[in-house]
């Protein structure tokens, strides 16, 4: 499988991160609400569960739901890898 081509200009991997990212907010604030009315209309205890914990005014779910596939995003627009690759460091003499 070959590799994603990114351009290497640093202005164009900018543009592209801010489109995901912003891309990714109103489609995890879709998701939200979704989630937010299926736990109203059908188990109300799961609700209480899910927007028990804030920060602020947002639900702890809502943040984790939308920061951490950004940042795993970003991380790949600018490193390459999420994970890193395994490196030999031994020497076969």
């Amino acid at each position: 499988m070959k590799k994603l081509q990114l351009p290497k200009n640093k202005f164009a991997r900018l543009g592209i991160n801010i489109l995901i990212v912003v891309f990714w907010f109103f489609l995890s604030a879709n998701l939200w609400s979704n989630l937010d009315n299926y736990a109203i209309n059908n188990n109300p205890s799961l609700f209480v569960f899910l927007t028990e914990y804030y920060v602020g005014n947002i639900p702890l779910l809502y943040l984790i739901l939308f920061l951490i596939p950004s940042f795993l995003i970003s991380r790949l627009i600018w490193f390459g890898r999420i994970l890193p690759r395994p490196r030999i460091t031994r020497s076969k003499d």
